[in-house]
């Protein structure tokens, strides 16, 4: 298990009027929340990044039939970020990213079985006004 994030520690963006600013502590956060929590928002505000930072690379249920096993491990020096991450990742590619040093993922998902992290790996959105933050999930 890897806990220091390797591709970035901080990710600030604006969108319209919400800020959004995520602290990363591990190199794999899961994301986790109620349908309605604003983590889909928030993963299009973050896609909308990647035309303007190529450190990021992001997957939603758009990419279902894409082989996303194959994307993972081609793909190097990343923030790879997955929606709806309990459906795209299979087995194998979770394995595949507990060990894999290359990348950093921010998964959106309710199930993180076969991953291998902490307990600080487990963050919920904090919306507070038009400010998007981080919270370890208790």
């Amino acid at each position: 298990m890897r806990s220091k994030p390797i591709v970035m520690d901080h990710f600030f963006t604006i969108h319209t009027a919400f800020i959004v600013n995520f602290k990363f502590t591990n190199n794999i956060t899961i994301l986790m929340g109620d349908s309605g929590t604003g983590k889909t928002a928030t993963f299009s505000f973050i896609r909308e990044c990647m035309a303007i930072d190529s450190r990021i690379l992001c997957l939603n249920y758009l990419d279902y039939q894409k082989d996303i096993m194959t994307i993972v491990s081609n793909t190097q020096g990343k923030l790879i970020v997955i929606d709806n991450a309990d459906i795209l990742l299979n087995d194998e590619i979770r394995r595949f990213i507990n060990f894999e040093f290359s990348n950093q993922y921010m998964l959106f998902s309710r199930n993180c079985d076969g991953l291998n992290v902490s307990d600080k790996s487990f963050k919920i959105l904090k919306v507070e006004g038009n400010r998007i933050t981080l919270e370890e999930e208790l």
